[in-house]
């Protein structure tokens, strides 16, 4: 029977929110997700606009190909859920970059065990 855990995304410490500093692709890394035959990791992440500016966040979900890619703006001074539990395997990545500005990213994944 399967088993289910909420992860702190790979490349946080502790928890905590972290900024996308990336510019261009491959972006800043967020998750690496699990690896293993009947593993998954379902990715939830938030992004906030720091700025009075909008801006547009690309996130490139398991590939930086145009169909791998999760284009959103942000509103200034808001923050929005991007990722919304979409799940991803097999040792892929979720990498993020901005077109200008400052954004923080937080989230977590629920990873499902065999």
């Amino acid at each position: 029977m399967a088993t289910f855990s909420k992860e702190l995304l790979s490349e946080t410490t502790n928890g905590e929110a972290f900024d996308i500093s990336a510019t261009s692709s491959p972006g800043t890394a967020i998750h690496t997700a699990v690896s293993g035959s009947g593993f998954l990791d379902e990715i939830w992440l938030w992004f906030s606009n720091r700025t009075d500016n909008l801006i547009i966040v690309t996130v490139e979900f398991g590939g930086t190909n145009e169909a791998n890619r999760i284009v959103e703006t942000l509103e200034p001074r808001k923050s929005f859920l991007i990722v919304p539990g979409i799940p991803l395997t097999s040792g892929a990545e979720v990498k993020a970059y901005i077109d200008t500005g400052s954004v923080t990213c937080y989230g977590y994944a629920n990873r499902r065990s065999p």
